[in-house]
């Protein structure tokens, strides 16, 4: 369920970076009623940009309050909702057809995954979007057109998960992770991705997900530093980014 629930988290945040930069790389989506349509088309759910900022000098990116809603048949509420997203792209690296990062500032407040009436998983229909992207180019390191070559600093921020079941609400429940400003340096792979995606989930305290359905859920015990990334990742405690100006 650990796994599972990990790959599910990896495949929404790479859903939307995917939509995000598919759109600021076009001249069409400067506008931020422009993207949003775009984001919309793609998936057919609906969705909401606070703040679209595109950088001109660098090639980089600010979104804040940004809240993707569930389709009808998952229950109409929020899927993600995303206080800020910073990105800052290489663009050297991207004048080559690689998609890397310099920096990725990353504040989840709420991701919602909700099982419908029938046992479908809304988080599955990000993760065909990107399915659908590899199977286009026959990578699995693939965003968009793009190969993706990494991520230099990613700062993390993540609120808490919901899930929600149509069928029993007996079953929902509601975790905090509690990362505040988790610092990586040097990702370089999907693997090292998912591996940060790991180690998160430990540190917040990844033992309810363990918990049999219907059942209480236990308070997590206190998650010990992370210390154990790939070799060519490494963890910090970071004190809070001041706020862009």
């Amino acid at each position: 369920m650990i796994r599972r629930l990990i790959k599910w988290m990896i495949y929404l945040l790479l859903g939307v970076v995917l939509l995000i930069v598919v759109a600021i790389l076009s001249m069409d989506s400067i506008v931020r009623a422009l993207t949003e349509k775009r984001i919309r088309d793609t998936t057919g759910m609906d969705v909401k940009i606070g703040k679209l900022s595109v950088g001109l000098a660098s090639p980089g990116l600010t979104i804040e309050d940004f809240v993707l809603y569930n389709t009808s048949e998952f229950g109409g509420g929020p899927l993600v909702n995303m206080p800020e997203l910073r990105l800052i792209i290489d663009s050297e690296a991207a004048r080559a057809g690689k998609l890397k990062f310099t920096l990725v500032r990353l504040n989840l407040a709420e991701v919602s995954v909700v099982t419908d009436k029938k046992g479908r998983i809304n988080l599955d229909q990000l993760k065909e979007i990107q399915a659908a992207e590899n199977k286009k180019s026959g990578k699995t390191n693939q965003v968009g057109n793009f190969e993706f070559a990494g991520v230099d600093t990613l700062n993390v921020t993540l609120g808490r998960a919901r899930f929600i079941n149509l069928a029993d609400p007996r079953l929902n429940r509601d975790v905090k992770f509690g990362i505040d400003h988790q610092v990586f340096k040097d990702i370089k792979t999907m693997l090292d991705l998912e591996t940060v995606a790991y180690a998160l989930a430990m540190r917040s305290g990844a033992s309810f997900l363990l918990t049999p359905p219907g059942k209480p859920i236990p308070k997590p015990a206190p998650a010990p530093r992370v210390t154990n990334a790939p070799s060519n990742v490494i963890s910090a405690e970071a004190p809070a980014l001041p706020r862009r100006k």
